[in-house]
């Protein structure tokens, strides 16, 4: 309908023509747009431009329509075009939707005001989106509470967005109304998760991250301290596995990599090597440089945390102690080297002493000496070396003798060509302190011999001599600690010897072969005792004259040099292992000359005072100790009216060497009351000492229980007494004493009860009873013994 409306214009005419004026009015219709049908609900993708939607023309109303389209509803990226009535575009994307669509209202209206509408519903099919959102992979630790993570919100999609965190992280928990995620992981591992939005159409939108649960690897156990021999191939250590930590890692391109657990240990002593396979971490080879190592042994997971929180860490100390083998090698060249001197000195005293008798006229007469020692003289001949050490029966031999002349033809002794069968016994005792390697011990030899002179001058013979040495040793290990052990030592050797003596000269020689073992106890570690044989060779010269002889008094002068050579052959191989003992040869000389002089004096009460004093220089060189020493000793003694008073002492005033403390030192104070001429009556006895018995004599008067008392010290002061009382037995010619004494001593008392049976004084019998009284407790003695002088 036209707007303006239809104008009408009524016309009246008669019949004769005549019309009046015309009426003119207008006539409105009144018509109302209105649309035919309905517009269908849309569906268009986000993102996507859209095919021109059409929208349907109204009908009626009046004049001109115009079309409108609710566009405050319109989804953006859409445009409505009124003239063509269409819908274009492309929804924007990452817009947020409601899930019923919109809802959009087409509307035609007339010129006239009148209008007519048409409602439908646009749906945009929107994604939900976190846009350039990320969320970064973490790293937390194994059983430490996290701070809460907010992860971010999504936009877009359609209706109500729910938030979702696929993840398999044991201890972890999710929030998802408040997007959090919180808790405590309690294994170790990377883990994969998403954290993803849905709208409510089922369209979703994701984000993938990782989280490194970091938990450090752990040993189940504890290494061993360690103890190695510098220089000595250790056995394979093969160190603990640990388990646990991160085995699996992210490499650069995020993606999970398996890995493995690595190994290290650090300050690892020079000459071993560590093998850090994962399989069998190992410590191998041979140490090289004594020391205390504290080893830290290291195990890290496969992830790029490589701080101590996040490893296994294991600490140990290796020991690396000083070599069994080069201390061996030092106790031999110490210890041989004074052996094969020692070896050497007994036989070329004992053909000293064979010349000095046959200077004297030759053997006329048999002689025995047993035990008889006593003066300094026969001290220094023996080789005595005082020491703070217990008797035993070596000591006892120690200085006897004896030698046996055969006569051939009318019983001439004398004559050229008559054989003498000798021997000789002495105990000698040796240490050494140098701050570093120190031994003490005992030696004891014995040789027998048998010589003839094919001339007036001349002497030859062949000497077997035995050595048997004892000695505890105490020697750097590592650092400040030191190692004990035992060094034992034997030599059977033989020893061809000529001499001379024109006149009041003596020259000699002699030579030595032999053979024996040491064997070393070592308390070091596993190394225990080691064993190995041993060769000697020695030659020796030497010269004697007497100075001065005449009467009483005698002074006489003694040179002798020696050269010896012991032969360590090495250890075998037992039970698969070497013997630490190596092969090494042992040298030594000395250089010796002495001077001796005495002389007896007539005292009082028909007695005797007898001064003995002695000089010696030596130089010793080789290996082990050298240098040179002046041996010093003295004694008095006096005899008479029934008393004895004795005093001895002598001593290696120097050894020529400040670093090495080298003693050899002896005293003793003897008082004695006979009991008479005859032995009977009252007998009384004091005798305060101090250090080794001086005399063999003096060792055999002390009781069972103090010979066999391994404690026994002799290098200490004690007071002995003794009274008794003597009766007539056998019509005069015995004597039976009953007696009784005491010992005091540091830490100890001896309580002795005897009696004594004694004939023409070449036979005595005693039985005698002891009791030993220390804080530990008592130990008792009983002794039995005989004497028998021929």
């Amino acid at each position: 309908y036209s707007p303006e409306g239809y104008a009408l214009t009524y016309r009246l005419a008669d019949v004769d023509g005549e019309e009046p004026d015309p009426m003119t009015f207008t006539i409105s219709v009144n018509g109302m747009p209105f649309f035919e049908g309905s517009i269908t609900n849309q569906w268009i993708p986000e993102g996507e431009e859209m095919a021109p939607l059409e929208l349907p023309a109204a009908l009626g109303g009046n004049g001109e329509l115009t079309y409108s389209l609710s566009e405050e509803n319109l989804p953006a990226g859409l445009s409505f075009d009124a003239a063509s009535r269409t819908i274009s575009g492309t929804p924007e994307l990452h817009v947020s939707h409601p899930a019923e669509g919109y809802e959009l209202t087409f509307r035609v209206e007339d010129e006239d005001g009148d209008s007519a509408e048409l409602s439908f519903f646009l749906t945009v099919d929107g994604n939900p989106t976190f846009f350039d959102a990320v969320i970064e992979d973490r790293i937390l630790r194994q059983n430490e509470a996290m701070d809460s993570w907010e992860f971010p919100a999504a936009s877009g999609g359609n209706g109500d967005l729910t938030y979702t965190l696929d993840m398999n992280v044991p201890g972890l928990s999710f929030d998802a109304a408040a997007r959090t995620l919180s808790g405590t992981p309690t294994h170790t591992g990377v883990y994969r998760l998403v954290y993803q939005v849905e709208d409510i159409d089922g369209d979703s939108a994701e984000l993938t991250f990782h989280i490194t649960v970091d938990g450090a690897p752990s040993f189940s156990g504890d290494v061993a301290n360690q103890t190695y021999i510098d220089g000595e191939a250790i056995e394979d250590l093969v160190l603990p596995l640990a388990s646990g930590g991160n085995l699996l890692s992210l490499n650069p391109d995020g993606e999970v990599v398996f890995g493995e657990l690595t190994y290290t240990l650090d300050n690892v002593p020079p000459g071993l090597t560590f093998d850090p396979n994962p399989m069998s971490p190992m410590l191998s080879g041979t140490p090289t440089e004594v020391g205390t190592y504290t080893l830290t042994y290291t195990a890290h997971d496969s992830d790029d945390n490589m701080t101590a929180e996040d490893a296994a860490i294991l600490s140990f100390e290796v020991r690396v102690e000083e070599s069994a083998t080069d201390r061996f090698a030092e106790l031999n060249e110490q210890i041989l080297s004074k052996y094969a001197l020692a070896i050497a000195d007994g036989t070329n005293r004992a053909i000293e002493n064979r010349l000095e008798h046959m200077d004297r006229a030759g053997d006329v007469n048999r002689s025995f000496r047993f035990a008889a020692e006593s003066t300094l003289h026969d001290m220094i001949q023996s080789g005595r070396i005082f020491e703070n050490r217990p008797v035993n029966l070596a000591q006892v031999m120690n200085g006897s003798s004896f030698a046996t002349p055969f006569g051939f033809g009318r019983g001439c002794i004398l004559c050229p060509g008559s054989p003498t069968f000798w021997g000789r016994g002495d105990y000698g005792q040796m240490s050494s302190d140098d701050g570093s390697l120190d031994w003490e011990g005992n030696l004891s030899r014995a040789q027998i011999g048998l010589d003839a002179r094919p001339g007036a001058e001349m002497l030859t013979g062949l000497a077997l001599s035995w050595a048997q040495g004892s000695f505890d040793y105490t020697a750097p290990l590592l650092g400040e600690e030191r190692v004990d052990g035992t060094y034992e030592t034997r030599m059977l050797s033989l020893h061809p010897y000529v001499g001379f003596s024109p006149g009041r000269l003596g020259v000699w020689l002699t030579a030595g072969l032999g053979r024996g073992n040491l064997d070393i106890d070592d308390e070091q570690g596993t190394v225990g005792q080691q064993s190995s044989d041993t060769s000697l060779r020695t030659a020796s010269v030497g010269a004697s004259g007497d100075l001065l002889a005449s009467g009483p008094t005698q002074l006489r002068v003694k040179a002798a040099a020696t050269v010896a050579q012991v032969e360590v052959e090495g250890g075998a191989v037992e039970n698969g292992q070497g013997n630490r003992i190596a092969e090494q040869t042992v040298s030594a000389n000395r250089l010796r000359l002495a001077l001796k002089a005495s002389h007896a004096y007539e005292a009082g009460m028909d007695g005797q005072v007898t001064p003995e004093l002695e000089v010696a220089l030596r130089q010793d060189g080789g290996d082990g100790l050298t240098g040179a020493g002046v041996e010093v000793g003295g004694g008095l003694r006096y005899e008479g009216g029934g008393f004895t008073l004795e005093a001895m002492a002598r001593s290696l005033v120097s050894d020529g060497d400040d670093a090495v403390e080298y003693q050899e030192w002896g005293a003793h104070l003897l008082l004695q009351r006979s009991a008479g001429t005859n032995g009977r009556g009252l007998s009384l006895r004091v005798m305060p000492t101090y250090g080794t018995q001086a005399n063999s004599l003096t060792l055999w008067e002390r009781s069972v229980a103090e010979v066999a008392d391994r404690s026994t010290m002799n290098a200490q002061g004690q007071l002995r007494a003794e009274v008794g009382y003597g009766l007539a037995a056998l019509g005069g010619r015995g004597v039976y004493t009953v007696y009784s004494g005491m010992t005091q001593a540091p830490e100890r008392m001896q309580l002795r009860l005897g009696t004594r049976f004694e004939v023409d004084s070449s036979m005595s019998v005693s039985l005698e009873s002891s009791r030993w009284q220390r804080m530990a407790g008592a130990s008792h003695g009983l002794l039995l013994r005989g004497r028998l002088v021929f």
